[in-house]
């Protein structure tokens, strides 16, 4: 089954077109609960583990989530990213990695090649 195919059953299944987006911010009060940070400092350890928090409080209402790999690379926490995603695919959640990137052909494909084997999203 494509991706597509596999969108649109878990639409079907889920009754619910909404991609939530996971773009994790630190810096921003109200974003990522103090006690995270406090408790786990390492950027990794703390966007992994709130994100694993609201995965498993959604992973039945919705078909899909959407990181932007931007938040990650601002706090060189590509690890959490890898592993939020194997961890939304193990919940049967279909991922999209927000990771454009403004630039000729050639090199948007690079981008491309890189996400596509790096974060198997």
């Amino acid at each position: 089954m494509n991706f597509i195919e596999r969108l649109i059953q878990l639409i079907k299944e889920k009754k619910s077109v909404v991609s939530m987006g996971l773009d994790p911010r630190m810096d921003k009060d109200g974003e990522i609960p103090r006690y995270l940070i406090k408790e786990l400092e390492h950027p990794d350890k703390i966007i992994l583990e709130f994100n694993k928090i609201i995965i498993e409080e959604v992973f039945d209402l919705i078909p899909i989530i959407k990181p932007q790999i931007a938040f990650y690379e601002k706090y060189d926490a590509l690890n959490a990213l890898k592993e939020t995603i194997k961890f939304a695919h193990k919940k049967d959640l279909l991922v999209i990695l927000d990771a454009k990137r403004n630039d000729i052909g050639s090199t948007s494909e690079a981008y491309a090649n890189s996400i596509f084997n790096n974060f198997s999203s």
